[in-house]
């Protein structure tokens, strides 16, 4: 790439705004083509959507999306397989990367300390449950070497933007409350039960976020759905 401090920032734009677009077209599409019910019946079986929107809008095309979707996937395989690599060397020789230590912003502390409390709680059940089978179990060694380069990196931010870390974990032990309120607290009076039945009630028909407890009322949905249109069409 010639000039990458002016084409690479300028490429990558013009990419984020064309697949960002594409993608909003795409969504656009299928939802003014498919019921929302058709959507989720469709996300819990086979057939991928592109497929069963392709068979409503475009019959004729409909046995070549599967086609068209995997060379997709294979040309975004291809160009990042071919690219990257040179990418990182272009970059890396033009200085466009800052130093190693920058790498403990990147990561922050909050994901850092998350990932330090998860790998303790596991070296702390392998110790408790030696002989405790699981479908995949790394060696020992793989989670105390990553259990060390974090507390690495907490420590390095701590000392570097103490602030920062202490607002960090303000936030954290925010949850801490709430979590109580809402699993610990198993006695909670009916007045504020019925509170947090309203909110979910509301939240849920605002998102239109309703689990499903049975996935085959999903397909018999889809199905009315179908059938009321058909009757609408004549």
């Amino acid at each position: 790439m010639k000039n990458p401090g002016r084409n690479l920032p300028l490429a990558i734009g013009i990419a984020l705004t064309l697949v960002t677009g594409l993608y909003m077209l795409t969504n656009i599409a299928y939802m003014a083509v498919l019921s929302p019910y058709e959507m989720l019946a469709t996300g819990s079986g086979s057939s991928a959507v592109a497929v069963v929107f392709a068979k409503r809008a475009m019959p004729w095309i409909s046995m070549l999306m599967p086609v068209f979707v995997g060379a997709s996937v294979f040309g975004s395989i291809n160009g990042l397989a071919m690219s990257m690599s040179r990418w990182l060397v272009l970059a890396v020789s033009y200085q466009f990367y800052s130093d190693l230590f920058a790498l403990i912003e990147l990561a922050g502390f909050a994901f850092a300390f998350i990932a330090a409390l998860a790998v303790t709680a596991l070296l702390y059940l392998r110790y408790k449950e030696p002989n405790l089978k699981t479908s995949f179990q790394l060696p020992i060694l793989f989670p105390i070497v990553f259990l060390g380069c974090d507390l690495l990196i907490l420590m390095l931010t701590i000392y570097q933007q103490p602030r920062e870390s202490l607002s960090n974990v303000i936030l954290m032990l925010v949850a801490v409350p709430i979590y109580w309120l809402g699993v610990s607290w198993e006695n909670k009076p009916k007045g504020f039960q019925n509170f947090i039945y309203k909110g979910t009630v509301f939240l849920q028909k605002a998102f239109a976020c309703v689990p499903v407890e049975d996935e085959s009322q999903l397909e018999g949905n889809a199905a009315a759905h179908d059938v009321n249109n058909h009757v609408e069409t004549f």
